[in-house]
């Protein structure tokens, strides 16, 4: 295969949970590449674009994981504060804040197509 080597978790694994860094810094749109946001229709540069929208994003890399939201995601279903709470009390899920229950099992299946869709690095993005 061409995975690369995960030598990030044994580190973190060595260490006590209470001193493992799993949450980073914020995600800016401008981080994001561009062809991702293309495909959903966003423009990382023009706020009016995501003004009346509700967008979240989960960046996973090297065992720590960022999060950025929309304004209007913020406002009608859980803040930057509370999203990033919720992952370091480690106490239920962050889909929690703004999925019901009754809809985790049709998401969780139209997930895992997308990862089984894009299972490769740099393929195009479909949405």
């Amino acid at each position: 295969t061409n995975s690369q080597p995960m030598t990030f978790v044994s580190v973190n694994i060595l260490y006590p949970r209470e001193q493992q860094s799993t949450l980073g810094p914020r995600v800016s749109l401008l981080e994001v590449p561009w062809e991702l946001l293309k495909a959903v229709h966003i423009e990382p540069r023009l706020d009016q674009t995501i003004s009346n929208r509700w967008a979240h994003i989960r960046w996973n890399s090297k065992g720590t994981c960022r999060f950025w939201a929309s304004p209007l995601f913020e406002q009608d279903f859980a803040s930057m504060d509370e999203i990033e709470r919720t992952w370091v009390e480690n106490k239920r899920e962050i889909i929690d804040l703004f999925l019901p229950k009754s809809e985790k099992k049709k998401f969780a299946q139209s997930f895992f197509n997308l990862l089984y869709l894009h299972k490769e690095p740099s393929m195009n993005c479909y949405a």
